[in-house]
């Protein structure tokens, strides 16, 4: 999480203090109120900095409260004078808190101005993606964001200022300034409200004629039953001079389509929607010019024409849309291998001979071709078909180094195959084993320049040269698995052969539907603990099914540990050198994350009985959203 900069503190408190209330007498009603800032971003630009100076809250009926001091506790931020934010940094359901359980009058409240240091380059300015810098310019140096109520209630009551800057934040050339206007800046009541986000599959949305390689965005409209003749992109309906033609919908949000960094997945999020219906479509071509704010500029809406769902979004509920939708998918199976890895080797190699999908009362289904990227040279394999797709050949060997794809990565083994629907009891995945040249684990990768060390690379065996992953139900609609290899549960050293062997245990048979990813990080707080900064500690991050209130065990054989009762984890990840750690194809729901950092060593086989969680406040609950990546700092306890 990005830490606000030129935070200046002040042993200033609250100015006035008033607000409307439906009771009257010397005994009047108040509640706890909270402010926190959330954007829907731009795409071409680094950073979007806004400094505010103060939140004043109008009163009809009496004083106005006027809030110039600012509070984070998680940032420790305590009554500073301004406050200064990096709007790219909370983009979606990420947000950062401003006023915290601030006491006020319950009642009815007129507006609410968020006072905005600018047009200096020091305190609010645009970041451009050449990495010059642009003031911004606030008419009248506050934005104006309407009514909301304060009810009496012993729960804080919790607002969100939503700035969608696609719709807020333009460039004027003559000043060579950003003005950042109230359009498209709203005031959201928190609990009202829920979050919409989705994948995006950019190889099929290129394969559309119509569709650009670049500037996609996703348009949210309010309702349904919105005409796909009237969709328009973003105009200023205020503008006379818009060019919008009769009867054009502005959308009420819009963002672009942006790739993980780590993961490589396509998606998009609105964040702090506000309940009820919507309609979303999809834009794959902006042109030259991409969307105007200020202006009509008669982009293609929805493109493709497919691309439109409706939605009804409730209060703290989430809505998932991709794109293009996965109930119009072909008949197809889509196999990935992806990894949760080990950290104490560099490479752990596996090369597939053969998949076979076994179903009861019919055939084997037998895949020992596979297609793959071709390099310089490269050739189909003879005992293989021929391959029609540029830049693939097919191959009747394929080698993967697992720890290539983690966190939400994944290697594509089968990709749109035919299969029958139904059933299956089984999935076999043979591999080639007990030779170094097909399935290894490398140690330690040499120097760049220097040869390999063979004394390194050991042996990789897997019992009868099969891994059994079980069934999984296939229909008309196609299904996309992934085999997961948790390496910290599946792969042992073997000490008297010196090879390492590779069980069943721990690579499971995944159906992408209804999982999400975890990217995290340890934190400066939990890194720098005693515990985790010891040398030659390890630091583990391990991930716990639910909410278990049951003492949290370390990794072990539940068949050769038969009277432990420690929860087994789910899976487990040691943290990169930066702390960053990462779970991918994790089922929605509530999970638990806890960490290890101490000397002794997690056995994968034994039941170790390390103390889990250590430190004992780096354990937080996560939830996982279906096709979303959830982000967790646990030095901050949240996710």
């Amino acid at each position: 999480m990005l830490k606000p900069v030129g935070i200046i503190l002040s042993c200033c408190c609250l100015v006035s203090c008033g607000g409307s209330s439906s009771n009257s007498g010397d005994n009047p009603t108040t509640s706890l109120f909270s402010l926190a800032i959330s954007d829907a971003p731009v795409d071409d630009a680094n950073k979007v900095v806004i400094t505010i100076d103060r939140v004043t809250l109008r009163n009809p009926s009496g004083d106005d409260v006027v809030f110039d001091t600012f509070n984070n506790s998680e940032e420790g931020i305590v009554d500073a004078d301004t406050v200064q934010i990096d709007l790219l940094e909370y983009a979606g359901s990420k947000q950062f808190q401003i006023l915290e359980d601030e006491r006020i009058l319950a009642g009815d409240y007129s507006d609410m101005l968020l006072e905005i240091l600018d047009e200096d380059e020091t305190l609010s300015y645009v970041e451009e993606t050449d990495g010059s810098i642009k003031p911004i310019k606030v008419p009248s140096d506050e934005l104006k964001l309407g009514s909301f109520t304060i009810v009496e209630a012993d729960q804080t009551q919790a607002f969100t200022v939503e700035f969608n800057l696609r719709k807020s934040m333009t460039y004027k050339p003559g000043p060579d300034e950003y003005n950042l206007k109230p359009r498209g800046v709203t005031l959201v009541e928190t609990s009202q409200s829920g979050t919409i986000g989705g994948n995006v599959d950019w190889n099929a949305m290129l394969a559309e004629p119509s569709c650009a390689s670049s500037g996609h965005l996703v348009y949210l409209y309010s309702g349904v039953g919105v005409s796909q003749a009237n969709m328009s992109d973003e105009f200023d309906s205020e503008d006379s001079n818009n060019g919008a033609p009769s009867g054009a919908i502005a959308p009420f949000a819009s963002t672009a389509v942006a790739m993980d960094e780590e993961t490589g997945l396509y998606s998009y999020e609105f964040g702090f929607v506000p309940v009820g219906d919507y309609t979303l479509a999809y834009a794959c071509d902006l042109g030259e010019g991409g969307d105007d704010p200020d202006i009509y500029d008669g982009i293609d809406i929805p493109n493709p024409l497919s691309s439109v769902a409706e939605v009804t979004l409730t209060a703290g509920g989430s809505a998932r849309v991709d794109f293009p939708d996965a109930s119009s998918a072909p008949e197809a199976l889509t196999l990935g291998i992806s990894d949760a890895p080990v950290d104490d080797v560099d490479e752990v190699v596996v090369t597939v001979d053969v998949v076979t999908f076994k179903q009861s009362g019919t055939d084997d289904q037998i895949f020992d071709c596979f297609l793959v990227d071709a390099e310089e040279g490269d050739v189909d394999d003879e005992s293989c078909p021929t391959s029609d797709t540029e830049g693939k050949v097919y191959a009747d060997l394929v080698s993967v180094n697992l720890l290539d794809y983690t966190g939400g990565k994944q290697f594509i083994l089968l990709d749109g195959v035919e299969i029958a629907a139904g059933d299956y009891q089984d999935v076999w995945l043979d591999v080639f084993d007990e030779d170094t040249e097909y399935a290894y684990v490398n140690e330690q990768l040499p120097e760049e320049g220097q040869p390999q060390e063979e004394a390194f690379i050991k042996e990789l065996k897997v019992p009868s040269g099969t891994l059994k992953l079980g069934g999984f139900s296939y229909d008309e609609q196609g299904t996309q698995l992934t085999i997961d290899f948790n390496l910290r549960k599946s792969m042992t050293y073997n000490p008297g052969p010196d090879r390492y062997i590779l069980k069943p245990r721990g690579v499971s048979l995944i159906n992408n539907a209804g999982t999400g990813n975890i990217t995290g990080n340890l934190g400066e707080a939990l890194s720098a603990s005693d515990a985790c900064s010891a040398e030659g500690a390890w630091q583990i991050v391990y991930l716990y099914a639910g909410s278990p209130t049951e003492t949290l065990g370390d990794e072990y054989d539940p068949e050769s540990n038969a009277g432990v009762t420690a929860v087994e984890p789910f899976m487990s990840v040691a943290a990169n050198d930066d702390g960053s750690f990462g779970f991918g194809f994790v089922p929605a729901g509530t999970h638990t994350l806890a960490v290890y950092c101490g000397l002794e060593e997690d056995d994968p086989e034994d039941f170790d009985g390390l103390t889990i969680p250590t430190p004992t406040d780096s354990r937080v609950d996560v939830t996982v959203t279906e096709g979303l990546t959830t982000t967790c700092d646990l030095s901050v306890g949240g996710c």
